[in-house]
């Protein structure tokens, strides 16, 4: 996760404190910001249905940073560069991505022998970095 704001002001992921803070619901990002800041050291969380409306309120000025998935946060920048930028470290909490199988399902070994692969073979980071950049 990280803090995507406004460049020509002054937002220090450090000292948050009575500001808008938007992010988008039923994710991990909305839910750090209100487990760690709505109603504390004067913060307002606004939550979004998406973040296409997170990044059109910090745009306009109605909130002061989003918090987003690096992914989301980067693909908006491409195409808004002008005057916002990533603040800060990126916020690491063990948060885990993981695909549901059914029980049982023969496609579970196909799938973890194929990812077994590309993890060995170089692929998945080649792919991690052409499309996430890391």
């Amino acid at each position: 996760m990280v803090w995507l704001t406004d460049t020509k002001g002054s937002f220090d992921p450090k000292s948050i404190k009575n500001l808008t803070l938007g992010g988008q619901r039923s994710t991990t990002p909305g839910a750090y910001l209100q487990d760690n800041y709505e109603g504390k050291d004067g913060n307002t969380v606004q939550l979004y249905d998406n973040y296409d409306n997170a990044y059109l309120d910090l745009k306009s000025g109605r909130s002061d940073a989003v918090l987003a998935e690096k992914v989301s946060a980067k693909s908006w920048l491409a195409d808004n560069p002008q005057g916002f930028g990533i603040v800060g470290d990126e916020i690491d909490n063990d948060d885990n991505i993981a695909i549901a199988v059914r029980k049982g399902d023969a496609i579970k070994e196909d799938f973890n022998k194929a990812l077994s692969e590309i993890r060995s073979n170089g692929e998945l980071a080649r792919l991690e970095q052409q499309n996430f950049g890391q």
